[in-house]
């Protein structure tokens, strides 16, 4: 445990109400950069609770996460994260409640020694938002079958993407624009 800590975290207040907020959290992250071949393991975890005036109940958020590092070859991270309904750290902020999310990268990073190719990357992400109660809000990946870098820092790559937003009802952006 000599690369790990334990972290927290508290506040008090609201800068744009007058109910009284205060938000306390704990977090733990695992360090180890002395596995076999020179490689490293990241995990960490997370557990916050906030407290609003008038609000009981489904006011948490938390998460976890697995990485294994490297700048070369084999990386990944995998990564889970919940911000309930009502969580509201007033002297902070979210961009979304009442979520899950999930996030996965897997790469491979072949670096040369000599000549004119410095790099070559493989990555995959995908991350998938759904609300906490059911249904879909946002589902992305992002595939780079191969990104090429020189010695002198030019880079071409080859990515696919694809996004899915899920509205829960329309809006409008623009007078007569109906989204």
């Amino acid at each position: 445990l000599d690369e790990s800590s334990v972290g927290f975290i508290t506040t008090r207040g609201s800068p744009t109400g007058n109910l009284d907020n205060s938000v306390a959290g704990l977090d733990f992250l695992y360090r180890n950069t002395r596995l076999p071949a020179g490689r490293a393991l990241e995990t960490d975890v997370w557990y916050q609770q906030s407290d609003t005036e008038g609000i009981v109940g489904d006011d948490a958020a938390y998460g976890m996460s697995v990485r294994l590092p490297s700048s070369q070859g084999f990386r990944s991270t995998l990564q889970y994260r919940a911000y309930e309904e009502n969580f509201q750290p007033a002297l902070g902020f979210i961009n979304r409640q009442g979520i899950s999310d999930t996030y996965l990268n897997l790469g491979y990073m072949l670096r040369k020694s000599s000549g004119y190719l410095e790099s070559w990357l493989f990555n995959f992400d995908y991350q998938r938002i759904e609300n906490i109660r059911g249904g879909l809000q946002t589902e992305a990946y992002f595939f780079r079958p191969f990104t090429f870098a020189n010695r002198t820092g030019d880079t071409i790559m080859l990515a696919i993407s694809d996004f899915t937003e899920v509205l829960d009802a329309p809006f409008q952006i623009y007078p007569g624009i109906v989204v």
